[in-house]
């Protein structure tokens, strides 16, 4: 890069003297010394709010709003990775899957925010007892 553009200016006759008196050169220092460090603390703070918006995505991504348990996409995810994973070693696996029997008539009955808080407070009970 630095070759093209002395042969640039070679061919266009612009003169480029590098003969600068001090006063120039003291007055282009803070220039030379700060723009790299601004422009490198500004890459570390962009690289890390990228990184921290990258982790809130996969959070989004895998885990359901309102409970903050692992969405079905994971879970499927998860499942068959298992499923490959039991194959793979011959082990063996077990699936629990829950129903909230009659659920429809919660969220009839007393309206989808008294079934949002049963849904959250079952999950809440679950982790409690399966963390045990």
């Amino acid at each position: 890069m630095v070759v093209s553009c002395l042969v640039t200016l070679e061919l266009t006759g612009i003169t480029v003297s590098f003969n600068s008196a001090p006063l120039e050169w003291w007055l282009s220092l803070p220039i030379i010394v700060v723009y790299p460090l601004l422009f490198g603390w500004v890459s570390y703070q962009t690289a890390t709010k990228l990184a921290e918006h990258k982790r809130r995505l996969q959070v989004m991504s895998t885990r359901d709003g309102m409970t903050g348990v692992y969405n079905r996409r994971h879970w499927e995810t998860m499942l068959r990775n298992e499923f490959d994973n039991c194959r793979r070693h011959n082990r063996d696996a077990t699936l629990l899957i829950i129903d909230i029997d009659h659920f429809k008539s919660i969220n009839d009955t007393w309206g989808h925010d008294v079934g949002d808080e049963a849904i959250v407070a079952l999950t809440r009970q679950l982790q409690i007892t399966s963390a045990r």
